[in-house]
């Protein structure tokens, strides 16, 4: 993977208050959901859809890069739209084999994400018979929370099968974060200033290790559309 890097960002307040929650914690926090596909399933095409979409959001190609002596990370955007991507045909086992073997591919969350380096974007893909596939996305909860995995899960469909408006302007979440540091620091914006502080310190992030573990299943049916 290339570490060539385009931009380097301050944290959001609530990226701040996940490292605190997350300082000397041995889980990673992350967020994780699977997708059910029904229908036969272009293994590449869903390689490029995915690819098209890490592209398209900087948040997805974001590692968290320490300089000395500085208490928090900084986002750093990289230029590559690379991902971790494992496959596997699970056609030859039965429904409980199956849900085990993939729970392995899936594999330790605690030690699968790279926060410096990269990838931040986890995918297995499993076959489970010739119509049905299951596809799981991790990311670390810096980059994702539950409303950003629906939005991703939907933008990969509409990839998928062509129809993402590659023309839209896209709100990066770095410009954002940028937006709402100048605003912390304002003197003119002390009300803003308070709400923000306010609003990232009563975050609770101790629960997304737990979050959609066991695979919380929805139908791909809600986000493919049918043709």
């Amino acid at each position: 993977m290339s570490n060539n890097t385009v931009a380097g960002f301050r944290l959001s307040t609530q990226q701040e208050r996940l490292c605190s929650q997350q300082a000397g914690n041995t889980s990673a926090f992350w967020a994780e959901c699977e997708l059910l596909v029904e229908g036969p399933l272009d293994a590449a095409k869903m390689q490029a859809a995915i690819s098209s979409v890490v592209q398209r959001h900087e948040i997805l190609r974001t590692v968290f890069q320490r300089q000395t002596g500085l208490k928090l990370p900084f986002q750093v955007i990289l230029e590559s739209s690379d991902f971790a991507w494992q496959a596997s045909d699970l056609t030859g086992l039965d429904e409980s084999s199956q849900r085990e073997q993939l729970h392995k591919l899936v594999g330790n969350r605690d030690a699968k994400f790279d926060l410096e380096q990269g990838p931040v974007v986890h995918v297995v893909l499993a076959t489970l018979a010739s119509s049905q596939h299951s596809l799981v996305l991790s990311l670390p909860a810096l980059c994702a929370d539950l409303r950003a995995m629906q939005n991703l899960a939907g933008e990969i469909a509409r990839a998928y099968v062509g129809r993402l408006d590659d023309s839209a302007d896209v709100m990066q979440y770095a410009d954002v974060a940028e937006w709402q540091q100048e605003l912390l620091a304002s003197e003119e914006t002390k009300t803003g200033r308070h709400y923000w502080r306010d609003y990232g310190r009563n975050l609770d992030f101790s629960s997304l290790d737990s979050a959609l573990s066991g695979f919380e299943r929805k139908s791909a049916a809600e986000f493919f559309p049918a043709s």
